[in-house]
């Protein structure tokens, strides 16, 4: 039969300077450890200081991985790795 399943997720917030208020609404969410996963273009642009300062003065533990996204090779095409020919891919 079919079952509900209700997700709840907090506050969006959006809007001038919301950056800035990030911190508040971690600790008011109970938050203690905040983990930032980022990309460089991101962080070269300035746009991580001002998140990263509002989380520290709320004295939140804060880590911070800054990875460059990696893209597959066109040379390696999934279809390789199984065992049906692409003609004949689902796609669910």
């Amino acid at each position: 039969m079919f079952q509900t399943i209700e997700f709840k997720t907090p506050s969006v917030l959006f809007g001038m300077d919301t950056a800035a208020r990030i911190g508040k609404e971690a600790k008011r969410l109970g938050g203690h450890r905040v983990l930032i996963v980022t990309g460089p273009r991101i962080k070269a642009a300035g746009l991580l200081e001002k998140r990263l300062s509002s989380l520290k003065a709320e004295a939140l533990d804060v880590e911070v991985i800054v990875e460059e996204r990696t893209r597959p090779s066109r040379r390696r095409r999934w279809w390789k790795r199984w065992p049906i020919s692409p003609g004949r891919a689902v796609s669910i």
